[in-house]
């Protein structure tokens, strides 16, 4: 992904975890990028299934459908 559309992606999300709704400044960091449906289940490596979450929701999610 390029930087300037990391950059939409993150602003998409209003840089809140989609999830939890954390935002990038209460972490301190980027959140990452996850698979919503994952790809293990048939999810498609598309923005359309990616969702802005912070890494605690992310490996809590792990590859749940």
């Amino acid at each position: 992904m390029r930087q300037d559309q990391r950059i939409a992606f993150r602003k998409r999300f209003a840089f809140r975890c989609g999830y939890c709704g954390v935002r990038e400044r209460d972490v301190g960091a980027e959140l990452t990028i996850d698979h919503f449906q994952p790809g293990s289940k048939g999810g498609a490596h598309e923005p359309e299934n990616w969702v802005y979450c912070c890494h605690a929701c992310n490996e809590f999610k792990g590859d749940y459908w």
